[in-house]
């Protein structure tokens, strides 16, 4: 299941997206910060387009909000895509940019071979080595505030992204996920509770995810375990409350938010308020 369907399945949730057409402190806005600059203010600002992380050999797309000064600092977002796709083209899907209105800075992460590993240890620590190196990096060169960093994915990029907030050493502030199941134990020496939950290093995050329960490629009950996961790890009871929009609901006593949409209809693809709920969840 884990790694058999995904394939082509983001090209055709891509070509329909284009046809058709995205905790704590408020992140609606830039911090100013004083002491040294961290950026240059003559680096190209809106859409960059493909950069290459040197270190790691790694490509991504990046946005950078037009009016960034070098002195600002700004939430970082991570967007994933699915199993043969692009940081180009989950960039176009997703349309995140319209939604944070000059708010954030946006990076499209390019898996190796198109695709992202969520079973496999070894393969799984390059991912996540990637992604850390690529956070570190932004936070010099494009005064990213490591304090705000968010993640979303789609397909298998939300497998990866529930792995990611498990294992990575980047301290994640929330992620968002969308058709995808996950995190679960790959080598043998995971740990579990005494209810059979995993234990992730990094044990609670704010997490929100949005399934399709007309999707027949990750379907409801593989959706529900990332719910599930958080649930737990947040210490949220049973009982929910209405989440804007409709038909999301937010869980009770929760120690993080844990949100979960369940989208009557939907498919495996992106809700139409897919950028909506996303960046909603984050700046709040």
């Amino acid at each position: 299941m884990r790694t058999t369907v995904f394939t082509s399945v983001f090209a055709r949730v891509l070509v329909s997206a284009l046809l058709l057409g995205a905790c704590g402190s408020d992140d609606s806005t830039g911090t100013v910060v004083t002491g040294p600059t961290c950026g240059d203010s003559t680096v190209k600002k809106g859409y960059v387009g493909s950069q290459t992380l040197a270190a790691q050999g790694r490509t991504y797309e990046l946005y950078v909000p037009d009016a960034a000064p070098s002195e600002a600092t700004y939430p970082l977002i991570l967007v994933f895509h699915g199993d043969g796709g692009t940081g180009a083209g989950i960039r176009q899907a997703f349309n995140l940019e319209a939604v944070t209105g000059g708010k954030a800075v946006i990076v499209y992460p390019d898996g190796e071979g198109r695709s992202w590993s969520i079973d496999t240890a070894e393969s799984m620590a390059k991912d996540i080595a990637f992604v850390d190196a690529l956070v570190d990096d932004l936070a010099t060169t494009r005064c990213i505030d490591k304090s705000r960093v968010y993640a979303t994915g789609f397909s298998k990029g939300a497998y990866f992204v529930n792995q990611l907030a498990c294992r990575s050493k980047t301290s994640f502030k929330a992620i968002a996920t969308h058709a995808g199941g996950g995190p679960f134990g790959i080598d043998g020496t995971d740990q579990y509770d005494d209810h059979g939950h995993l234990v992730c290093a990094n044990k609670s995050i704010a997490a929100l995810q949005v399934q399709g329960l007309s999707d027949n490629e990750v379907p409801p009950s593989e959706g529900e375990k990332p719910r599930e996961h958080w649930r737990v790890s947040n210490g949220c009871n049973s009982s929910t409350s209405a989440y804007a929009p409709s038909p999301c609901v937010a869980y009770g006593g929760c120690t993080l938010p844990e949100v979960y949409c369940a989208i009557p209809d939907l498919g495996h693809g992106l809700w139409s308020e897919a950028a909506q709920v996303t960046w909603g969840f984050f700046s709040k």
